[in-house]
């Protein structure tokens, strides 16, 4: 009978196991976290996330890329353990009202999933929400007027008055004023006209002070950018 020699047999076994020794990432919760329905009140939303390996060899992770400037997520280390775990801290920065959509791409040594994405989700509902940020108002020409639209949402249960409106540059005319109300539940639209009598770009702002407890002032930039001049073809 043909017996193995043992060096050989003992190679044998220590390539078998390398085969099944693999890292294994496995995020909390899954590829997705939702923070659902949130108010911000003015603040980055923020979580702490763990990555886990499930796996029997080390878990190298080698990239943790958010996919926009308003996201940062260091991670407290690179190399975890088989059965260990590293957090994930999370800061989006958010800036207007509705659902927000972010990814981070997750590069490790994980041979079956190299590559896997996070994805951040929430549904934001200021008290006082904006459709946007801002206003912006583009290829303004001197002498015409140049108009721009957002809405104003009250998502209180109880109607909101604006105390006080204040408006820069003066020459910018909008269409709302003090003692303005919303009733609880409603939007307006906020219209923003402005003429341009020299050709420079325009930055204003729109302040209002309002009786809610819960928002008690908005604070909206507006910005106005002049057309690009028209380059006339010489006639030949």
């Amino acid at each position: 009978m043909n017996r193995i020699p043992l060096a050989l047999l003992l190679a044998l076994m220590f390539l078998t196991s390398s085969c099944f020794s693999q890292p294994k990432l496995e995020i909390e919760g899954g590829d997705t976290y939702d923070w659902g329905k949130i108010n911000p009140k003015g603040q980055p939303l923020t979580a702490k996330i763990k990555f886990f390996n499930r796996g029997t060899d080390t878990l190298r992770i080698t990239e943790v890329k958010p996919g926009c400037g308003c996201t940062t997520a260091p991670l407290d280390k690179n190399k975890i353990e088989p059965g260990g775990f590293a957090t994930l801290s999370v800061t989006l920065k958010v800036s207007s009202d509705g659902p927000v959509s972010k990814s981070i791409t997750i590069r490790t040594n994980d041979e079956q999933f190299p590559v896997k994405y996070l994805v951040l989700k929430a549904e934001i509902t200021s008290p006082i929400g904006l459709s946007m940020p801002y206003i912006a108002m583009t290829n303004m020409k001197v002498g015409q007027e140049s108009l721009s639209k957002i809405t104003i949402k009250n998502n209180t249960k109880k109607t909101v008055k604006f105390k006080s409106v204040t408006i820069e540059p003066k020459e910018l005319l909008v269409n709302i004023k003090n003692g303005l109300k919303i009733p609880a539940n409603t939007e307006i639209t906020l219209e923003a006209k402005f003429i341009p009598k020299q050709e420079n770009n325009m930055q204003g702002k729109i302040s209002i002070v309002t009786d809610s407890e819960e928002q008690e002032k908005i604070d909206i930039q507006v910005w106005g950018y002049m057309a690009p001049p028209i380059e006339k073809t010489p006639i030949k």
